[in-house]
């Protein structure tokens, strides 16, 4: 009995959930700061040496998703051994703990592929979201971006603010402007609000 219970529980987890709107998030230079990211730059006092330290805004960025309303969802090119090996799902869960077993278990949980266009594809799919409208990637690299306009969604480059919309190999990471932008874009034209 507490098989089958277990089977169901574990079905429920990787069936189609809805949502009206989704959140994707890169990790690096985006949830995290880059390893040589300048502390004046990015407002704080100091920056660890580690690609592991929360960007400026990140952790208020996931939570700000969810208290909108809307759902989160990961699409990181890292690949398998740095996600399971080397400790990112902890830090994932330190950002939001919402971040967890049960999220990881998931579709929305994308990684291991510089592709990103069917990682939204299987995160979008997963939420059930039909209006390309609802689904906004925040992601430091343009050529992530170029994935988003293939599947349709909206882009926010993060750490935008570094270089004036470059990619920034010393990024402060996901600042509150730039969140603040794909929300909004959210916001005003998902037609599935």
């Amino acid at each position: 009995m507490l098989a089958s219970a277990l089977l169901l529980v574990g079905s429920l987890l990787l069936a189609q959930v809805a949502s009206v709107g989704v959140c994707i998030f890169d990790i690096d230079d985006t949830l995290n700061r880059g390893w040589f990211a300048s502390a004046s730059r990015c407002g704080v006092s100091q920056l660890p040496a580690t690609p592991k330290f929360v960007a400026t805004f990140g952790a208020q960025a996931v939570q700000g998703c969810l208290d909108n309303g809307f759902a989160i969802a990961i699409a990181s090119a890292e690949p398998a051994i740095v996600v399971n090996v080397l400790g990112r799902k902890d830090w994932l869960n330190k950002v939001n703990p919402n971040f967890n077993d049960t999220f990881f278990a998931t579709p929305a949980f994308q990684f291991g592929s510089s592709d990103k266009a069917p990682m939204i594809k299987n995160i979008m799919s997963y939420f059930n979201i039909v209006d390309v409208n609802c689904a906004v990637l925040y992601d430091d690299a343009s050529v992530n971006g170029k994935a988003a306009a293939q599947v349709g969604i909206h882009w926010v480059m993060a750490s935008a603010a570094c270089q004036g919309n470059q990619l920034c190999p010393t990024a402060c990471g996901l600042g509150q402007s730039e969140f603040n932008q794909g929300v909004n874009m959210l916001k005003t034209s998902c037609t599935q609000l």
